[in-house]
């Protein structure tokens, strides 16, 4: 992981979401959606699996919404991924089933807590794991559920 962790600027946030094609666009979209802050924590587990977390702020929940939905129609444009839904926290997710370039499998979910959109990304070397990657958003929103009035201090 080169990007950096906790509390991004919106450069670092674009920077570390979006691949760099896909940088232009996710700003303005990220600015129209009414961005405010966002934070970034990714860890390598010892079983060779790696976890990100993005938490991103918007001015109002249609905002974070919004960003969800743009994040999602963008998931279904891969034509080498499946897109499916998370009853559990109301989000969806995607799920590559095969290797990408750095020899792994990727599972992405999001969902909106209040105007905080949460994505979770969970790769995995041997298997697309789809429970882990909504076992850890699930415990994201719950936590956020019981967050203070913004992320920004």
């Amino acid at each position: 992981m080169t990007q950096p962790q906790g509390q991004l600027n919106l450069s670092e946030f674009i920077d570390a979401f979006y691949l760099p094609a896909s940088r232009r666009p996710g700003l303005a979209v990220a600015v129209r959606r009414g961005y405010r802050s966002a934070a970034f924590h990714g860890w390598f587990n010892d079983n060779g699996t790696e976890d990100d977390v993005f938490l991103v702020e918007f001015a109002t929940p249609d905002d974070a919404t919004g960003m969800f939905r743009s994040v999602v129609t963008s998931w279904r444009g891969d034509a080498g991924a499946s897109v499916f839904v998370d009853p559990a926290v109301h989000g969806s997710g995607w799920q590559r089933s095969v290797m990408d370039s750095a020899g792994e499998y990727g599972v992405k979910v999001a969902a909106v807590v209040g105007n905080v959109m949460v994505e979770v990304r969970h790769y995995d070397p041997s298997a697309p794991d789809r429970k882990a990657a909504t076992d850890l958003i699930g415990r994201q929103c719950a936590l956020l559920a019981h967050k203070p009035a913004s992320l920004v201090t």
